[in-house]
């Protein structure tokens, strides 16, 4: 700033000394002096605004499609994340259970699940028909729901369990399971049976897949039943 004046000073002495220059010849010496500073303080204002706008346009564009792709993001419902698909599914169909090549069991079912990483089959519309040695059929069961464990080949009976065997003892419960190891039929629940001669009612049962041989750990009511099916009074 300190040589602008001074060079304005020596503008000034110059245009006294000729005495043929006007004020306005001054001071026209005096902008020639200042203009070329002025211009690039002027060229550097305007540049740095100009920079302040463009940084203010891509910020709010950033804004703007942030929340534009957060209005449009769908709506995933976290329950079907959660939902494991079956590996396989089946309807109306049946498997076979069988033991060094001799049939134990046939399985037929209204609608099959079968689920890899769980190892279980998932079952409706259960029904179960169990053979003997002799691979005669010697009991049938029914439920509406079951559950086979694809590594023990265990198979749970649930909800309105049905089980019936050739000479007409039947049992009812709402949960049991056949266990494959040794072709047992047991269960902790409630179990109802009747037979030709009595009906039994307990907690807990076992008994042998023909349902000949069984036991009820926990009896609670006990009656003879009349010839014709009908309970002694």
């Amino acid at each position: 700033m300190s040589r602008e004046v001074e060079s304005v000073k020596r503008g000034i002495g110059e245009a006294e000394i000729s005495g043929n220059y006007s004020l306005i010849s001054i001071l026209k010496v005096s902008v020639q002096q200042i203009s070329p500073l002025h211009r690039f303080s002027h060229s550097f204002l305007r540049l740095s605004v100009y920079k302040f706008y463009v940084g203010l346009l891509f910020a709010l564009m950033l804004i703007m499609s942030g929340c534009s792709e957060e209005k449009i993001k769908p709506y995933v419902d976290p329950s079907l994340k959660e939902k494991v698909l079956p590996a396989q599914e089946g309807w109306n169909s049946k498997m076979n259970f069988t033991e060094n090549g001799a049939l134990r069991a046939i399985l037929f079912y209204d609608h099959m699940r079968m689920y890899d990483e769980k190892r279980e089959t998932l079952l409706e519309g259960l029904k179960i028909d169990f053979y003997n040695k002799d691979e005669t059929k010697s009991s049938t069961l029914t439920s509406k729901r079951g559950r086979v464990d694809d590594i023990t080949k265990n198979m749970w009976a649930i909800d309105s369990v049905v089980a019936v065997n050739d000479s007409g003892v039947t049992l009812r419960t709402e949960e049991l399971m056949w266990r494959n190891k040794d072709q047992k039929i047991v269960s902790d629940k409630f179990v109802t049976i009747v037979s030709r001669t009595e009906k039994i009612e307990g907690y807990g049962f076992e008994s042998d897949q023909g349902i000949k041989n069984y036991v009820i750990h926990r009896i609670t009511y006990v009656t003879a039943v009349k010839p014709g099916g009908q309970n002694q009074k």
